[in-house]
């Protein structure tokens, strides 16, 4: 299975760390944001990774050809304007020719288990989605506000609650300095060997 990580937003809350670098690669704990989902797919097997950018793209491309691709298969799918999470996933199925894929925000630090995911689902940052949705996603927009709202209204879309989970969206200086300290803690550090 493959996985598309949206990493083209351009941070502005988290300003001015991102006037420098784009939001992927900022470090938690030394490990930039990139690393570390890279290196959560590959824990669960998925090593075919598209990587959607835009803002200072260039600079994530290098720093992954320095770390040879943490041993992954990976193409980009660049914008030259933004997209949105529904334009750039549209873009990036160009590179999937599988029945379904992984969609995972570049900005999240998590502890789900992905062996547990069976079926068609959402989680806020984490999408295990079917081909099928290219026909209703739009060239330019989001998943969230447009494409979601109407596999709700078609019964097409079917959600899993996940209990003890570690979720964090790194939005905010604050959720950096909040994510770096609780991955460390001694509840969630097994998860974080990679």
């Amino acid at each position: 299975m493959k996985a598309i990580i949206l990493a083209g937003g351009r941070g502005k809350r988290l300003r001015p760390i991102t006037d420098k670098i784009p939001k992927p690669l900022i470090p938690i704990n030394n490990k930039p944001l990139i690393e570390r989902t890279i290196k959560y797919l590959k824990k669960y097997g998925v090593t075919e990774i598209i990587i959607s950018t835009g803002y200072k793209s260039h600079l994530i491309e290098k720093f992954l050809k320095q770390k040879k691709n943490f041993g992954c298969e990976i193409i980009f799918s660049i914008e030259k304007t933004p997209l949105g999470t529904g334009g750039a996933v549209k873009k990036a199925l160009k590179h999937v020719e599988e029945n379904s894929f992984l969609v995972l925000n570049g900005d999240i630090v998590t502890n789900i288990n992905l062996k547990d995911v069976t079926n068609v689902w959402m989680n806020p940052g984490i999408y295990h989605l079917s081909t099928e949705i290219q026909k209703i996603i739009p060239k330019k927009g989001s998943l969230e506000g447009i494409v979601f709202p109407k596999m709700v209204k078609n019964k097409k879309l079917n959600t899993v609650k996940f209990k003890n989970a570690l979720w964090f969206s790194i939005d905010s200086h604050k959720d950096i300095e909040e994510c770096s300290k609780e991955i460390k803690s001694k509840k969630y550090s097994k998860y974080f060997k990679y």
